[in-house]
């Protein structure tokens, strides 16, 4: 957390001075600063939030806030779920900004500076303590508008059936599959073709990746998605420049052991692939020796060098590996 200090309880003992606007009075208060009852030079009241920099442990945390405030600024008025932020500004001393004034939560739009208080849902609900469903529909057109994008994270209908079927094809044994695919290949013209093989291993692998990444990036905090979409970063934006940066560890751990256990595989490459230039190492390995001789020399050497490429990509990959896995277990 950025924040260290509190807002006192009482009200300031200076009133802070924003351009255009008089002060009048505090009419809410919360972790972030407070929120005064201003009048602006053409007599229009509005809402003023200020956030003091003695709330911040360090000069960079304060401007980061002020830089996100001014990046929601333009977003807050192209939504119709947000309340319109006018004007952003700082001093050195405190930030601030000017929002539409919310109607008084029994007068509407009449605005008496000494009594009024805000309309909000709450007030809402406390006046009326129970409410018909055409009263819950309105108050949650009228207070919802439409969904608010807090962050990139979208949710797809019946996600635990597709996790379950993707689970369901990692649990299938190799055999099943193999003359659904060997007659598949067959009636496109792939067989005997290194794009099967590949076509097949993707598809395999994308399965359990699916899976995997499906458990990781819901647990993905929304807090780092709010902030990024505070600042002004949109779904891509997020996506690059967020979750895979984060999440680099895991995907790492899945392309090295996608590229071991697709290297080592013998089947399938075993059924597809019968001309010798098409073979992968393990099935050369296999089909090099003779029925009645066997050359141990050779056949020892080829194996060496067979899992050098494996070896090669572990040691590559080792550190982020380790991170990858380790990921989560420690907080």
């Amino acid at each position: 957390m950025c924040k260290i200090a509190t807002i006192p309880e009482q009200v300031s003992a200076q009133v802070p001075i924003i351009p255009d606007h008089e002060l009048l009075r505090v009419i809410g208060r919360g972790a972030y600063g407070e929120i005064w009852l201003a009048r602006t030079v053409t007599g229009a009241f509005r809402a003023v939030k200020i956030v003091y920099r003695s709330t911040f442990e360090s000069e960079r945390a304060f401007l980061r806030e002020f830089e996100g405030m001014s990046a929601f600024e333009p977003i807050s008025r192209g939504h119709a779920g947000f309340i319109d932020i006018l004007h952003v500004g700082r001093t050195n001393e405190y930030l601030y900004y000017s929002m539409e004034l919310a109607d008084d939560h029994l007068a509407g739009r009449e605005i008496d500076i000494l009594r009024y208080e805000p309309r909000t849902l709450k007030s809402d609900l406390g006046r009326q303590k129970r409410l018909s469903a055409d009263e819950s529909i309105r108050l949650v057109n009228e207070w919802g508008g439409q969904p608010l994008p807090v962050s990139a994270t979208c949710w797809v209908k019946g996600r635990l059936w597709i996790l379950v079927v993707f689970l369901l094809a990692n649990l299938l044994p190799q055999e099943s599959l193999v003359y659904p695919l060997y007659y598949l290949a067959k009636q496109v013209g792939l067989y005997d073709t290194r794009l099967v093989v590949i076509i097949v291993f993707t598809v395999i692998q994308s399965a359990f990746g699916t899976y995997l990444l499906s458990s990781v990036l819901g647990a993905f905090p929304r807090e780092i998605l709010e902030a990024a979409r505070i600042d002004g970063a949109g779904p891509l934006r997020m996506l690059w420049r967020v979750v895979v940066p984060v999440s680099r560890p895991t995907l790492a751990v899945m392309l090295t052991f996608f590229f071991i256990w697709t290297w080592n595989e013998f089947l399938l490459p075993l059924i597809f692939l019968v001309s010798n230039q098409n073979q992968t190492v393990p099935v050369a390995l296999g089909v090099a020796q003779g029925e009645h001789l066997v050359d141990v020399t050779m056949q020892a050497a080829s194996g060496m060098l067979g899992i050098l490429p494996a070896i090669g990509f572990f040691l590559l990959f080792q550190r982020t590996l380790t991170r990858g896995v380790t990921v989560g277990s420690v907080r």
